[in-house]
């Protein structure tokens, strides 16, 4: 099985439910607050999908804090809760399982031993 042909249904199925929980009105405050964090992990989980050395983990960390104290400080934006940095986290730790878990999947096991 090519890793591709497990990327191109998750991909599929991550764009409908962020567009239906994006152009449907939903009412109540947990809703929404339960959207924008499931937001932010959805934006870490390609990160972490593609950090594929210990480097690369490191990097991205350093982007996510970057980006989460950068975002604020240079726009107009209030500072970013604890809770969306815990989900940030979160998302880029889903993406690395997720590519092992494909990784796995995609190499063919070794023979075992000939019965005979």
């Amino acid at each position: 099985m090519r890793a591709g042909s497990v990327q191109r249904p998750l991909l599929t199925a991550s764009v409908i439910a962020i567009l239906a929980a994006t152009l449907f009105p939903i009412a109540g405050a947990e809703s929404e607050r339960f959207i924008g964090l499931a937001w932010v992990a959805a934006l870490w989980v390609p990160a972490g999908f593609w950090a594929r050395t210990r480097r690369d983990g490191w990097v991205t960390g350093a982007a996510l804090v970057a980006a989460l104290l950068g975002a604020p400080a240079v726009t107009p934006l209030r500072a970013t809760p604890f809770l969306q940095w815990a989900t940030a986290g979160l998302g880029a730790l889903a993406g690395a399982v997720a590519r092992r878990a494909i990784a796995r999947r995609a190499t063919p096991a070794p023979p075992g031993p000939l019965a005979g």
